[in-house]
C-alpha cells in the first residue's frame, strides 16, 4: 500500500507530531508509538513536552511522538484513484442504487481469453 499511495500522489499533508495534550493519551501514543516501530517507521521517537516547540513552536502538549516520513492521506483520492484504475482495467463503477448481492468469486487465470475478470459481482436493482 505504501508504493500504490506514494506513485498516486495521495498523500494530502506531512504530518511530524502526534500530541497528547491531556494525560489519558499519552497511554494511547505510546501504543502509537510502540505500533509504529513494529510496522517498520522509520526515525520514530518520543518527544517530551519540552521539546515540542523544537519540532514545532506553537504547539503545546504533553508528549508527542516524531514522526518525520508519515503523511495525512487523503482516503477519498485513494478510493478516487482505485476507481479509475478499475475503469481502466474494463471495470464498471455504478454509485447511488441499494446493493441487493455481493458475491466473491474466484477470478480466471491472466492467460484466460473468456471467464471473469473481476472478483466481485455486485447486484442491484439493474443488475
Amino acid at each position: 500500500m505504501k508504493i500504490v499511495f506514494h506513485t498516486r500522489s495521495v498523500v494530502r499533508s506531512k504530518l511530524n507530531l502526534i500530541v497528547a495534550v491531556t494525560p489519558e493519551e499519552i497511554p494511547r501514543l505510546e501504543g502509537l508509538l510502540k505500533r509504529g516501530i513494529e510496522n517498520g517507521v522509520k526515525d520514530l521517537k518520543m518527544v517530551e513536552s519540552h521539546e515540542i516547540k523544537e519540532y514545532e513552536p506553537n504547539c503545546v502538549g504533553l508528549k508527542a511522538i516524531h514522526s518525520p516520513h508519515t503523511g495525512i492521506i487523503d482516503y477519498a483520492e485513494v478510493t478516487r484513484s482505485y476507481g479509475r484504475t478499475f475503469e481502466k482495467a474494463g471495470g464498471k463503477i455504478y454509485t447511488n442504487f441499494e446493493v441487493k448481492s455481493l458475491d466473491v468469486t474466484k477470478e480466471s487465470s491472466p492467460e484466460s481469453s473468456s471467464g471473469i475478470k473481476h472478483p466481485v459481482t455486485v447486484r442491484g436493482d439493474n443488475q
